[in-house]
This record gives structure tokens, sequence and C-alpha cells, in this order.
């Protein structure tokens, strides 16, 4: 009976340690590759923000992030967190078409890519690599992974 609580006792820690490797926040993980400076408006320096607009703010400190973007007429709200338990980045996305998105986040001090999977409000389905560079605090360069790549650049803004 012993060895039984002990064998018992041993696996819960052993599972409590492991699960807890990855247990810190979205913000550490930002932090700690310089990408915590996402937050805030971003416009596209082109059309001062009626092509591209988009909103990084915290939905709830430290652990979720709501993504408001706007491309056009086309407008999608997006949530990136941090699963506790991997420590992978992820979000989810709907848009005012119908449309949706799951994607992973892989962030490093260079760049931040998204890798999506999405279905569109017709029900097309595709897969879209969006990367994200900061130049410097008020300046990001993204690039979508197209036949015809498509690159733009935002800076920091004050409106919403």
């Amino acid at each position: 009976m012993k060895i039984n609580t002990i064998k018992v006792v041993l696996k819960i820690l052993v599972l409590s340690s492991s699960s807890s490797t990855f247990a810190f926040d979205l913000e550490t993980k930002l932090s700690e590759s310089g990408w915590d400076r996402i937050i805030g408006t971003w416009e596209d320096t082109r059309t001062s923000g009626s092509e591209i607009f988009l909103d990084y703010q915290w939905l709830y400190k430290n652990k979720v992030i709501k993504i408001i973007s706007r491309e056009g007429k086309k407008e999608t709200t997006a949530l990136m967190t941090r699963n506790p338990n991997s420590g992978d980045i992820f979000s989810v996305a709907t848009d005012n078409q119908g449309g949706s998105s799951v994607g992973n986040w892989e962030i490093n001090k260079d760049q931040a890519v998204l890798g999506i999977l999405f279905v569109t409000g017709e029900g097309k389905e595709g897969a879209l690599e969006i990367t994200h560079k900061l130049e410097n605090d008020d300046t990001m360069n993204v690039s979508l992974a197209l036949p015809k790549p498509i690159s733009f650049q935002l800076v920091r803004t004050n409106k919403k």
C-alpha cells in the first residue's frame, strides 16, 4: 500500500513539474523576445490607416491580447494567448464576412511569424504565413507569403 502511494505521489510531482515548465504567461514570453512592443495601435504608412489598421491590446493583462484589424471593409477580431502546457502561442480569429482562422505564432528577437489556417465566409480554405519584423519601437514591417508576396509598413499611432 505504501509503495503504491509513493508511486502516485511521485507521478503527481513529475506531472506537475513538467506541466509548470511553461506555466508563465504570454507577457513574459513577449518581453523575453522584445515583442511586448507590439502592444498598441498601428496603421499602414501609405494610406495612414485607411487600408490597414491593427490594434493590439491586453484583454486579460499578461494573458490574452485582443487584436482588431481592418483591411478595407474587412474587420477581424482575434485573441492571442499562450498554451500553459506546451508554451505555444496561438490565436483564433473571426471576421465580419463570416471567415475564421486559427494560427500558431513563432516569436524570436528578429521576427514574429504567424502561420494560419483559414476559412473564408464563402467556405474557401487555405493557409497563410504572415511575418512581422519590428524595425524599431514605432515601425513594423509585415509580409504575407503568397505566390506574389505582399509587404507593407506599419507605424504606431494614437488613433483607435
